[in-house]
């Protein structure tokens, strides 16, 4: 336990909007580099150009995008500023522009991410079983072996390798059979990238009946774990049989981009024969990935739980979310949310690096749209990360939210990025505690 803050202040109520400015700023995230920069150096770290129409005001919060040109060859990337007390211009109606409109107010070609022939359909093969090697290449496609990869079925209806389960888009699928001597490895070209941008990689997986694989992925010759069936990531994963007319397993990786075009390998490391059957690949970027499904507002209020000081490890349950202590003994429920109650960063000082995870209680993903915030006093607050993180890597961060006001704000990032976990992390200790409510989120489903 941290010693006691110096302050002996009381709850203060909601006084109503907010008059007098005091926050501190937050830091900017290039994520290309992962470097954090505080507001006052921006200028003199990047040649950073306001775009004065895109910014959102909030009582004292508002969001600003700034355009950050390296080079006059090198691609645009976008580093998000949230300047608590920004004396700035706000919107006409106080909206902030999304993704697509700043770049068309801006000029800014964004590439379509894509892969060709994701789903096999191109061509067809008439010789059994359906090798390469006796057929044909596969557009979009090229394999470590012409003699154990292909297409099924063949034109007549025969089947071999894909004899189970519904194929998923189309009427083809590919398949890779295992090579006696070590690995087989089919790869295909992820065009249309832009550096420093996540991708989310989806695909169904199969096994031949009997059959047994171990997959794996790699990203440009790097590994990287993938998830089955909406589970925990691996470097590996088994896939077994579906049998029937059962729907294949869906396998699903992130990772961010490096440069423009990037190989996408599948690997079959089982030995021996045995065969992997691939299909319906989707290469999605952040506003394609959240787009293909609905969100639906839930809201995280903390209502349900037991005003208590939460120990290290503690796990709690409030309605659809969980959350979990990840380090730390000094976040602690209190009463006077907005309304009901708070979640906060506690009476202790906190140690920087302390942490908090918040999930769906399904395990499903969602966005995150804003949260409420405010202090006791005057006085700085502690200092927040938020992270939204997708099969455990991070794919945005915001540092540096405080306050120093005892009037609830609220904080509206409006990140339209698919995630299933927001960390909270201690960066930065204050005079007083940060306390946070109203976290409102919207959950995905198809």
């Amino acid at each position: 336990m941290n010693p006691c803050r110096s302050t002996n202040a009381e709850y203060q109520p909601d006084t109503g909007p907010l008059q007098t400015p005091g926050h501190r700023g937050a830091a900017a995230v290039d994520h290309g580099s992962g470097r954090r920069f505080e507001p006052e150096r921006l200028n003199q770290d990047f040649p950073l150009t306001l775009v004065e129409p895109m910014l959102k005001e909030t009582p004292m919060i508002q969001v600003s995008i700034f355009k950050e040109v390296r080079s006059a060859s090198a691609p645009l990337l976008w580093s998000l500023v949230i300047a608590l007390g920004w004396p700035g211009p706000a919107a006409a109606g106080g909206d902030l522009l999304g993704e697509q409109s700043l770049n068309e107010a801006l000029g800014v070609v964004v590439p379509e991410p894509q892969i060709v022939n994701p789903s096999f359909e191109v061509g067809s093969f008439q010789i059994w079983p359906g090798y390469v090697a006796d057929n044909g290449g596969v557009s979009g496609w090229e394999g470590s072996s012409v003699g154990n990869w292909g297409l099924n079925p063949i034109s007549n209806g025969q089947s071999p390798f894909a004899d189970n389960g519904a194929i998923p888009d189309g009427t083809q699928v590919g398949f890779l059979q295992s090579s006696p001597g070590g690995e087989s490895r089919l790869s295909t070209l992820m065009t249309g990238l832009l550096p420093g941008s996540s991708y989310v990689v989806r695909f169904r997986a199969n096994a031949r009946s009997s059959n047994s694989v171990l997959v794996q992925v790699a990203v440009s010759g790097e590994l990287r774990e993938i998830s089955l069936n909406g589970g925990p990531p691996a470097l590996s994963q088994t896939i077994s049989p579906v049998g029937g007319s059962n729907p294949y397993h869906r396998v699903s990786l992130v990772f961010t981009a490096v440069v423009a075009s990037q190989a996408l390998t599948i690997i079959n490391g089982q030995g021996g024969d045995n065969t992997v059957l691939i299909d319906d690949f989707e290469l999605l970027g952040d506003r394609a990935f959240a787009d293909r499904f609905i969100a639906v507002p839930e809201r995280l209020g903390f209502e349900n739980l037991a005003s208590e000081l939460l120990p290290p490890g503690a796990v709690r349950n409030d309605g659809p979310f969980v959350l979990q202590v990840l380090s730390g003994d000094d976040w602690e429920i209190l009463p006077e949310g907005n309304p009901g109650q708070t979640l906060s960063t506690g009476f202790q000082f906190p140690d920087i690096g302390d942490s908090l995870s918040i999930r769906r209680s399904d395990g499903g993903r969602f966005l995150f749209s804003r949260l409420d915030l405010r202090t006791l006093t005057t006085e700085p607050s502690d200092g927040l990360e938020l992270q939204g993180r997708l099969n455990g890597q991070v794919l945005f961060s915001v540092g540096g939210i405080s306050s120093s006001e005892p009037a609830w704000q609220t904080l509206e990032p409006g990140f339209d990025v698919a995630i299933d976990e927001v960390l909270l992390r201690i960066d930065s200790r204050g005079a007083e505690m940060l306390m946070l409510d109203n976290l409102v989120f919207g959950f995905l489903s198809n």
